[in-house]
């Protein structure tokens, strides 16, 4: 095997335990902020193991929803909640770890027949305008439902 082909699997590999490990930390923190952060964690790490395994596009899907969009719509919904912390678990993440080792599980039994499934074809160059309406909805969507939370801008001051 190539020094190179070696050198980037390592380094998906080091890349998804540490995925695993800001998972487990997201599960378990109690301030939603610091869940948010989690999820934005792990994202990046799934981008980096994609493209250190070859799967450039994937890796900035991974990138633009992951670390972008996802972050920004769930601090939209920690905004547009009361401020408050989650309760302090009686017990371990035991159910959650397992379901999520459960999640895993299936996409490595899906992942041999994903190599094998035909590429996708190109995007038509009608749908580009599409998508970029799609994309600035959903930005004028985020910046609404984070200007009118309890602590948004646009909400009544507080007497």
């Amino acid at each position: 095997m190539n020094l190179e082909v070696v050198f980037a699997h390592t380094l998906a590999l080091v890349f998804v335990l540490a995925g695993l490990g800001a998972a487990l930390t997201a599960l378990s923190v109690r301030a939603l902020f610091a869940t948010c952060m989690g999820v934005a964690g792990v994202a990046a790490c799934a981008a980096v193991a994609l493209l250190a395994s070859g799967a450039g596009e994937g890796a900035l899907a991974m990138a633009l929803f992951g670390v972008a969009l996802a972050p920004a719509l769930m601090l939209a919904g920690v905004l547009l909640s009361a401020r408050s912390a989650k309760a302090i678990k009686r017990g371990p993440i035991w159910f959650s770890a397992v379901a999520a080792g459960m999640v895993g599980a299936v996409f490595v039994w899906v992942a041999p027949e994903l190599a094998t499934a035909p590429a996708p074809r190109e995007m038509d160059a009608a749908a580009g305008p599409w998508l970029a309406a799609l994309v600035f909805v959903a930005a004028v969507g985020v910046v609404a439902l984070l200007g009118f939370g309890e602590r948004g801008p646009f909400s009544e001051p507080r007497r």
